[in-house]
């Protein structure tokens, strides 16, 4: 036996020696445990790493990196179970032994859950064959972000319930303070949900032509805080997401077709058949221009003034985009005007 070959421990009594041998052993598993945790955390996924292999999905290989982790602290755990079985402690009578297992328990679970937040790393059409949900990509940041911050709360508030700790007197006493930050901060929190809002709405993109809150102009830049609009005149408006999220957008660049109306004052000695005509002349321009919808072309007497009259011209251009629409109105318009001046008139 060990204790022949040591004088001293021979002399003792045989339980005072067997008291020793157990203390030595509990330590002894506790060193291996500590020393060999990840070799033995590695022996026990083995298995699913071999399965893994054979799968073309790097999925599991994802969930097997963040097992491992969790698996040595198990490891630690069992460690010391082991040890306090050698000693020959009664766990339901030992509560700082049976706490101290726990909490390594709920460390493991922890650190497992917090490492599967990491899965959200992956693209968003990744994320909705996994989950059939469907994130906007630039959400996905702040939603690890919140599920990470969720996991540490409720592993603190565990924690703190198995040593003993009153958890709802501990919140009470932090929602005071809580409270003064939350309120200084608010403004902050709405831009935040502001930018969710318009990420997952997805209103308008960067470079469109949008109407906000009596602001025109193009989407320069949606960040965090506030939604960049470029206006006409080439200022840079600032507005608050919160205030975007809940403004009225008109976004112009998502048109199908624009709506062009004008009223033309002719003047000229023109009687009512070469009014009439001119009329006539009008509709078969716009009517076989190629960007015209030809069902919406309107053109009607509106009033008749002295010394000539007034042409009322409504039709809907199938262009999106401002600046080709400014410039097939341009060419509409000129080519009215020649019309015009055939009739031997002129535009007032």
């Amino acid at each position: 036996m060990i204790f022949d070959s040591i004088p001293l421990l021979n002399q003792l009594p045989p339980e005072a020696r067997e008291v020793i041998l157990r203390i030595l052993l509990a330590i002894l598993a506790l060193l291996l445990t500590w020393g060999l945790r990840r070799l033995l955390a590695r022996l026990v996924v083995r298995p699913f790493e071999r399965r893994s292999q054979r799968t073309a999905t790097p999925l599991d290989n994802q969930i097997l990196e963040i097992a491992r982790p969790a698996l040595q602290w198990l490891v630690l755990a069992f460690g010391l179970w082991l040890a306090v079985n050698i000693l020959g402690l009664d766990l339901s009578r030992e509560s700082f032994l049976q706490s101290l297992l726990r909490t390594l328990v709920a460390v493991a679970v922890t650190i497992a859950v917090y490492r599967l937040v990491d899965l959200i790393s992956l693209s968003s059409n990744q994320l909705q064959d996994l989950i059939g949900v469907y994130i906007e990509e630039r959400l996905i940041p702040f939603v690890r972000v919140f599920l990470r911050l969720v996991v540490i709360v409720i592993a603190l508030t565990v924690i703190l319930q198995i040593w003993g700790y009153d958890v709802n007197a501990l919140v009470a006493g932090l929602g005071i303070g809580t409270l003064g930050i939350s309120l200084a901060a608010q403004d902050t929190i709405a831009n935040l949900f502001g930018f969710a809002a318009i990420v997952t709405d997805r209103p308008f993109n960067v470079g469109d032509m949008v109407e906000i809150e009596k602001v025109e102009g193009t989407v320069e830049h949606v960040g965090l805080r506030a939604t960049i609009i470029r206006r006409m005149d080439q200022a840079r408006v600032y507005i608050p997401n919160s205030t975007v999220a809940k403004a009225p957008i008109t976004n112009w660049s998502r048109l199908a077709k624009r709506r062009l109306e004008m009223t033309l004052t002719v003047k000229g000695n023109l009687r009512g058949e070469a009014v009439q005509g001119l009329i006539s002349q009008f509709r078969g321009a716009l009517e076989s221009r190629a960007r015209v919808d030809r069902s919406s072309v309107e053109v009607v007497l509106s009033d008749v003034i002295g010394g000539g009259v007034r042409i009322r011209v409504i039709a809907f251009v199938l262009i999106a985009g401002q600046s080709e629409f400014l410039r097939e109105q341009q060419q509409i318009l000129l080519n009215l005007a020649d019309l015009v001046r055939a009739a031997g008139a002129e535009l007032g």
